[in-house]
């Protein structure tokens, strides 16, 4: 099974808000950017799916209990030209006023994940519209939304791990393209 995320082109300043977690933490070192990996274990797979279907859940209780238009997917770029980064941002529902973002994971948290927060915080400054991650689970049957607080501080020490990811990648290209 290819992981969608990972099959995706990867050219150096091109990042994903899905991923900004993993570059700001270290957990994709730019000597991994170019690797296209695989999913084979069946947890993974398994988590991917009910990923999927949460948010087709989602989606059927927003088409059948809202009337408010939402776009699905709707994709916008952040570029930081001076810099020579774009970061991709795709909620995953997108309203005339704020943004919906799901998640499926396997225990309903307390609050907002630590590891959502760059993803979020990149569609605020994409879109300056409120960003709410909903929590979904079909364990526990259960669903559980949040309100992001957006922090420009927090954006800030983001993007310097992002901009120091991309010097890397940038000063590194034929260590790690060869």
């Amino acid at each position: 099974v290819k992981n969608s995320q990972r099959d995706r082109e990867r050219k150096i300043g091109k990042y994903w808000a899905s991923e900004l977690y993993d570059i700001a933490t270290g957990r994709i070192e730019p000597s991994d950017f170019f690797e296209k990996r695989e999913i084979e274990d069946f947890e993974s797979i398994w988590r991917i799916l009910w990923g999927i279907v949460g948010e087709e859940f989602v989606a059927f209780l927003l088409e059948h209990g809202q009337k408010e238009e939402y776009q699905r997917q709707n994709r916008i770029t952040l570029d930081y030209e001076d810099e020579g980064i774009s970061i991709t941002c795709k909620p995953d529902f997108l309203f005339k006023d704020k943004i919906i973002e799901v998640k499926c994971p396997d225990i309903i948290p307390d609050k907002i994940k630590d590891y959502h927060k760059p993803q979020l915080e990149a569609y605020y400054q994409a879109y300056r519209l409120p960003v709410y991650i909903t929590y979904a689970n079909r364990q526990e049957q259960k669903i559980r939304s949040f309100q992001y607080k957006p922090s420009e501080k927090y954006w800030n020490s983001v993007m310097e791990k992002v901009k120091a990811f991309h010097k890397s990648l940038v000063d590194n290209i034929p260590t790690i393209t060869s």
